[in-house]
């Protein structure tokens, strides 16, 4: 049995063990070892777990675990580089990518842990921590040959670098059942998921084989409504599942948008919010709205899960409005 270099006293340390056992195992040569972090390499390129200090919460005691994966270096600043994380960020799973000031292009993810919401986080982060790292192996070199860059190749301390690709695939199969062309039946699914919101007082309708339901937020004395929706989607990288999205309201006095969802991308990276940071922050030019979309597998559709996803959104969007209106 492995056990993981981290004493379990915080809902964050938990969590951090689980992931180390599950992706280090036996085999520590490849991981590199802080008290509320770790370092490892699944084949090329080095993935980065750790969680803040416990703080209080109205949940409770909880902790922020925040999950990058270093894609490329020396990524050309500019329209080309911008416009391919404009894209991935836009058809995000559960990752999001920026480029950092020193030219590397990160894809990252955060979530709030919580004991009372372990049973469903825990799976949320071993999936986003997995498939992180797998789609960024799978595509880093694609990404070089669009914008040019180097991929981010390193390894541990007095090690060379793994030469385990197979690590990689394997751990994408485990966790990603992809269904090919085949479309699973969400029916039951989705209805279970509108029942669920009936019995918690939400109201969502309808549209184009997705719920859409508004939720208002405050900022200071401000009412403003936005909008947050959950349907089937697929995506060739894992199959079909559940697409989240949230869209803040339209302001006439927004400019530059793109730059905006990438700013909202990058501010994510040090927020303190009380709600789940996966996914990614895109600019919708039909609709001129900002808005954070992430995709749910199938294999990890699960109510529940689906159902405190969406309502955190509204949290989410509560802090990104106050952020792009300057109106905390």
């Amino acid at each position: 049995m492995t056990h993981a270099p981290f004493a379990a006293t915080d809902p964050g340390l938990e969590i951090l063990g689980a992931l180390y056992s599950r992706f280090v195992g036996d085999d520590a040569r490849y991981a590199v070892v802080h008290p509320r972090r770790f370092c490892w390499w699944g084949h090329r390129l080095m993935q980065d777990v750790r969680v803040e200090l416990p703080r209080t919460a109205t949940v409770g005691t909880v902790s922020r675990l925040r999950i990058s994966t270093t894609v490329l270096v020396e990524l050309p600043a500019g329209t080309v580089s911008n416009v391919m994380i404009d894209r991935l960020n836009q058809r995000s799973i559960l990752s999001g990518f920026r480029r950092c000031a020193d030219g590397r292009l990160v894809s990252e993810c955060s979530l709030l842990l919580s004991r009372p919401h372990a049973h469903w986080v825990r799976p949320t982060a071993l999936a986003a921590a997995g498939l992180q790292l797998a789609l960024a192996e799978h595509f880093a070199d694609s990404m070089i040959e669009r914008t040019g860059g180097g991929v981010a190749v390193s390894a541990p301390p007095g090690e060379t670098v793994r030469e385990e690709p197979d690590l990689i695939l394997g751990l994408h199969e485990q966790l990603y059942q992809r269904t090919g062309e085949d479309r699973p039946d969400f029916g039951p699914l989705l209805a279970g998921f509108a029942g669920l919101l009936a019995s918690r007082g939400a109201r969502a309708s309808a549209v184009d084989g997705r719920f859409v339901m508004d939720a208002p937020v405050m900022i200071g004395n401000q009412a403003h409504t936005v909008i947050v929706s959950v349907g089937v989607d697929f995506d060739p990288r894992v199959g079909h599942g559940a697409r989240l999205s949230v869209w803040l309201p339209p302001l006439e006095e927004l400019t530059g948008g793109p730059a905006r969802a990438r700013d909202l991308q990058a501010a994510e990276a040090s927020a303190r919010y009380d709600a789940q940071g996966i996914g990614a922050w895109f600019w919708d030019p039909h609709q001129h709205r900002l808005g954070c979309t992430l995709l749910v597998p199938r294999v990890h559709c699960e109510n529940e899960r689906l159902f405190n996803l969406m309502i955190g959104m509204g949290e989410r969007a509560r802090w990104a409005l106050a952020r792009v209106t300057g109106r905390p």
